[in-house]
């Protein structure tokens, strides 16, 4: 819900709300932050891209880089 007037409920920002199963947490997509101040915890993001109608995820390796010198 969204801001709205007193004695009236206002839907919006359809399709930007995720909710954890498990703990029915929700967080703001494209921002990452969590709704209505329950947690200070934000989301990971990570870049996607859509290929003739799949979607990837493209997650950053988690292998440490050589170090230079």
């Amino acid at each position: 819900m969204v801001p709205s007037a007193p004695n009236t409920l206002e839907y919006g920002l359809e399709g930007e709300i995720i909710r954890c199963p498990w703990h029915g947490w929700e967080f703001h997509v494209p921002s990452g932050e969590a709704v209505f101040g329950i947690s200070t915890r934000r989301l990971l993001k990570y870049q996607t891209q859509v290929h003739d109608g799949d979607l990837y995820v493209l997650v950053p390796s988690l292998r440490p880089r050589p170090t230079r010198m």
